[in-house]
């Protein structure tokens, strides 16, 4: 299991780029953050060149439009992976922009049988929404790992990432599925792998290291 970075801001991929695998984005976490999506997008990519990040397509009103603009932002930096939502128009994008050579990864998916094509389509990644999915009335676990179950039985290479995580319990149960990536905020991954009285226990350590040395010194 990996860990993205599901954010634009640039000070909280400085803080977490030594233990996330890859960055995702959309157009909220943009505004969010107040950023235009070309410069944000290139920004993030200059910071952390090794890692995949995903920038997305704003709109999807025709497999025309839609393959333009992913074009223009693949064309931002080589690790850029363009995100393309999971409807139909997004869909019938794929083999016509993997042919051209561009990382796809197709988002804002709930089901299995979404994510599914969007796997045998070709996709590098395949995006399942957690939370929303539940919200939805689904059981997001049995969604991802039936789809897991399918790419393994049919040798595809599609990974899938796991987003829409609100919770440190998310996380604790997205962790024990057979998804591929967790895609987390920032607020969140300091919330879900530390606790409060772990530093309590590491200061203490140092103290009584610090005391040893003392005493021995005397």
């Amino acid at each position: 299991m990996k860990i993205f970075l599901d954010s634009a801001n640039l000070e909280a991929l400085q803080k977490y780029k030594h233990i996330t695998d890859g960055v995702t984005t959309n157009p909220a976490i943009m505004a969010k953050d107040g950023a235009t999506q070309e410069t944000r997008l290139k920004q993030i990519c200059e910071a952390v060149p090794s890692l995949p990040i995903s920038g997305e397509v704003v709109y999807a009103h025709s497999v025309e439009q839609v393959c333009v603009d992913a074009r223009k932002i693949a064309a931002i930096a080589p690790n850029i992976v363009v995100k393309i939502p999971g409807n139909m128009i997004g869909m019938s994008c794929i083999k016509i922009l993997k042919a051209e050579g561009l990382k796809l990864n197709i988002t804002a998916m709930l089901t299995f049988r979404q994510l599914a094509l969007a796997a045998q389509q070709g996709a590098d990644y395949v995006s399942q929404f957690f939370c929303r999915g539940r919200d939805a009335g689904l059981n997001s676990v049995r969604e991802i790992n039936m789809t897991r179950e399918f790419i393994d039985q049919n040798g595809l290479s599609a990974q899938i990432i796991i987003g829409s995580l609100r919770t440190a319990v998310d996380i604790e149960t997205t962790l024990l599925t057979r998804g591929h990536i967790l895609t987390i905020p920032p607020e969140l991954i300091e919330t879900a792998f530390t606790h409060a009285k772990t530093q309590p226990i590491i200061d203490e350590f140092a103290k009584k290291y610090e005391q040893s040395l003392s005493q021995r010194s005397v």
